[in-house]
């Protein structure tokens, strides 16, 4: 996986998006659950809270870096760096049904 992960950064240093990729991934979520004076919260509303939240959150980060793909002139280049960023999905996806 580690490799692969590799191959998708290094395809994003040739497109000239890698630090923009790098900082999206790193994207702390916000909790709505934390910080929100005079409100309490079960701890049961609190998971749900924080759940929906990291849903939430991994949708527009997959949606801001799919627009920064899409943004690529370079053709082939946009269509290696979709198919290595599946291919790493695909890892991941087969890892956590393990």
């Amino acid at each position: 996986m580690k490799v692969c992960h590799q191959g998708l950064v290094d395809l994003e240093v040739c497109a000239g998006i890698a630090e923009a990729a790098e900082t999206l991934r790193t994207e702390v979520p916000f909790y709505p659950g934390l910080g929100v004076a005079g409100e309490s919260y079960s701890r049961y509303e609190l998971r749900e809270l924080d759940e929906a939240e990291e849903k939430r959150h991994q949708h527009r980060i997959t949606r801001r870096i799919r627009d920064l793909y899409f943004a690529v002139r370079d053709a082939e280049l946009r269509k290696e760096l979709i198919k290595k960023d599946r291919e790493e999905g695909s890892f991941v996806l087969r890892y956590w049904q393990q």
